[in-house]
């Protein structure tokens, strides 16, 4: 319904740690966290930098994202 970001890999907080190691191929880019509000991301971040990535949460998630009209939404068909 919010949509996600173009070129997103799309992992649920509660698989992260367990499928952290599908991200080993981006280690040392930055890596935009994002939820729908901004907290299960924060928690997802948190998962990524003790796995040694540069991860940074989208405070408001695609809440925000949307409200401010940002560029790069997909959205479900």
């Amino acid at each position: 319904e919010l949509g996600h970001l173009e070129g997103a890999i799309l992992i649920p907080v509660q698989e992260l740690a367990a499928r952290v190691g599908e991200l080993d191929a981006i280690k040392g880019k930055e890596i935009l966290v994002y939820c729908r509000s901004g907290r299960r991301s924060l928690t997802a971040s948190d998962i990524l930098q003790q796995n040694g990535h540069s991860a940074i949460n989208v405070e408001g998630g695609m809440v925000e994202w949307n409200e401010l009209k940002l560029p790069g939404v997909e959205y479900h068909k």
